[in-house]
């Protein structure tokens, strides 16, 4: 995320049961985007895949939840994709997972990570192939460990407002939690899991999302378990407002970047380097910016010099920049010479980049390939596998929402978070849930929510010192969307099982 980033009548739930070959069919389509959803509806299917050779039977269900204000009005349809371990039991953990955006749907962690199933997509150097695509079994999916629920934000996939209310009541960062929030209650009332081990897995804006949804869930008296956080990011404003903070935090990350594509000279090992950014960045680096324009010419030099060792640009560059260079300069600058970009989801991708110069690249060429790939296979993953039909376009992302969603937040309880600020959320489910578990994960490679700005966050939140014991950190050599690098899904899946054991142990 680089953030630049309904029952509406007394009708049943509807649910049709059927194999993805013989589908039951479903009622007359409203063919217009303004007819919007009006009863809640769900399509199950019943699937196999196979697990390192053993056979694995699930139910998913393809449908869509009606939010309600709490008046007992419509606000909006929530679409929603769930798959459950057959036969079903309802101790099983449920876990509900969305990406960011804001204004993303959650095709990219649906169809990338952890699901049952999974499109196949080119790693770093590796072009993107042309249509027809494939989904294969996942044999990384948390399916074994845990119930999956995948839900799209308002006004993304087919989550829609309510006839008569309007999309930009949910373009708010507290409107959001409470539209996810009314989603998962429903979810579980309609599915009888209230008493399950519950969990919440955010991407990029999904791990802001996480922050003010747990709080929010555990008001409502929704016990959660834990939280799982990839391409974290507490504090937007940090990024919105390219303040100090932003340009010594990224350091690490220039530097790994740098490394990989050979700019800088390092001995040791990765580690080493990181450490050895840190240490600078916080010192020396930090105390420099600190000074502003009492800064001395002669430690200007000195500053810039350093820079360069760690992030393979010129120092002159740095210069010219006052000593902070955010990412999209960095990304157009690195490799300029070469005539190409690296990318900012994932920062080992390159890609050529059109003569002329320009403060950032044409395009992310770490999301090029792979975005293509995951909506092609989306859109007929739905309709063909999971036998769910609408006229309604899905929507991968909403720009309107990318544009005008506003950070600020309104506060809750006694406290009141600063704008684009969700760390006080966490604190205090944490503080008032004490089991509460929560895990951390960020790909090395990150440019868009970088790792070393994760852990600043988390280290900075406002809980008793006790519980910091209950914030898990993993890295990874990967980007923003680690689990599409096929070694580091499999490292992931390991660290979620085991985080699993730890938030959910069985009785």
């Amino acid at each position: 995320m680089r953030v630049a980033l309904l029952t509406l009548v007394a009708l049943a739930s509807l649910s049709l049961v059927h194999s993805p070959a013989m589908a039951e069919p479903d009622p007359p389509a409203q063919s217009s985007e303004a007819l919007k959803p009006v009863a809640e509806q769900s399509v199950r299917t019943r699937h196999q895949i196979r697990i390192g050779g053993k056979p694995v039977k699930y139910t998913a269900v393809a449908g869509t939840l009606t939010i309600r204000d709490d008046k007992g009005q419509p606000r909006a349809s929530m679409f929603y994709v769930a798959y459950m371990l057959d036969p079903n039991d309802r101790s099983r953990p449920v876990t509900f997972l969305y990406n960011g955006g804001p204004g993303s749907s959650s095709v990219w962690i649906h169809l990338g990570s952890f699901g049952p199933k999974r499109a196949e997509l080119p790693g770093p150097g590796q072009a993107a192939g042309n249509p027809p695509y494939e989904l294969i079994d996942n044999q990384q999916t948390l399916l074994p460990k845990s119930d999956l629920v995948f839900l799209d934000a308002i006004s993304t996939g087919y989550s829609r407002p309510a006839p008569g209310v309007a999309a930009r009541d949910f373009l708010t960062a507290d409107a959001d939690a409470e539209a996810f929030a009314k989603g998962i209650e429903r979810f579980l009332t309609l599915h009888d899991r209230w008493n399950a081990p519950k969990f919440l897995f955010g991407e990029s804006y999904g791990t802001a999302r996480n922050a003010a949804l747990v709080d929010r869930l555990q008001r409502d008296g929704v016990q959660m378990n834990g939280v799982i956080a990839l391409g974290s990011i507490l504090d937007i404003s940090r990024v919105i407002n390219q303040d100090d903070r932003l340009f010594i935090t990224i350091v690490p990350s220039y530097a790994v970047t740098a490394a990989f594509h050979r700019r800088i000279a390092h001995s040791g090992d990765q580690q080493s380097l990181i450490s050895s950014a840190i240490q600078w960045a916080e010192g020396p680096y930090a105390q420099a910016l600190a000074k502003g324009t009492t800064l001395s010419n002669s430690e200007r030099a000195s500053t810039a010099r350093q820079l360069a060792q760690y992030s393979g640009l010129p120092e002159q560059f740095i210069l010219q920049n006052d000593l902070r260079v955010d990412p999209d300069k960095f990304r157009a600058e690195l490799l300029r010479d070469q005539g190409v970009a690296v990318g900012e989801l994932d920062a080992r991708y390159t890609a050529d980049e059109p003569p002329g110069t320009r403060d950032a690249p044409t395009f992310d060429p770490s999301g090029n390939g792979t975005f293509r790939i995951i909506v092609s296979q989306m859109n007929s993953y739905i309709h063909g596998d999971l036998g769910f039909s609408t006229d309604l376009e899905y929507r991968r992302s909403d720009p309107e929402t990318s544009r005008a969603f506003d950070f600020r937040r309104a506060g809750n309880g006694a406290f009141s978070s600063a704008f684009g600020s969700y760390g006080d959320d966490l604190a205090h489910a944490m503080t008032v849930n004490p089991r509460l578990q929560v895990l951390t994960l960020n790909g090395l490679f990150d440019l868009s929510t970088i790792f070393y700005g994760a852990v600043y966050d988390y280290h900075h939140l406002k809980i008793p010192r006790a519980l910091a014991n209950n914030i898990t950190y993993k890295y990874y050599d990967a980007g923003h969307m680690a689990y599409t690098d096929d070694t580091v899904r499999r490292q992931m899946l390991a660290d979620i099982e085991r985080f699993y054991d730890k938030a959910a142990p069985v009785r």
